[in-house]
């Protein structure tokens, strides 16, 4: 029987840039306009996280309260009020994409969540109306 999937929004503000260092001031600014501006710029993002509880039963060890939480943690201590190039600043893919973010959120949430009872079905994160990504797991 397959197991209902459920949806959790979580909100954060980060700031990024969007550059090259290889290229010049003025490369950047004809591929990424005012996006590439030295000084950054935010966004109020939005991650949506679909999880599948591995046993729905009273003896299930974790649940959505301790997604809920370790989620948020995760977000207040690496992406809250904090640069998106930092976070990103280990990675091979260092542009603050939100393809990039989703892909190290994907592998840290992963990381966070191995010992509980929950799966990650699909993460979404969206930075405008206009702009967002998303990633299904299962």
């Amino acid at each position: 029987m397959n197991q209902p999937v459920s949806y959790h929004k979580f909100s954060f503000s980060s700031t990024h840039i969007l550059s090259r260092p290889e290229w010049s001031e003025a490369e950047n600014a004809i591929e990424f306009g005012k996006c590439a501006n030295v000084n950054g710029h935010g966004h109020n993002f939005d991650l949506i996280a679909a999880i599948r509880l591995s046993v729905l039963s009273e003896t299930t060890k974790t649940g959505i309260g301790t997604f809920n939480r370790l989620v948020s943690s995760y977000i207040e201590s690496n992406l809250d009020m904090k640069s998106l190039n930092a976070y990103l600043a280990t990675e091979k893919q260092y542009l603050p994409t939100c393809e990039n973010i989703l892909l190290k959120l994907k592998s840290d949430l992963q990381e966070v969540l191995v010992k509980s009872d929950i799966t990650l079905v699909s993460l979404e994160l969206i930075e405008t109306r206009n702009n967002s990504a998303k990633i299904t797991l299962e």
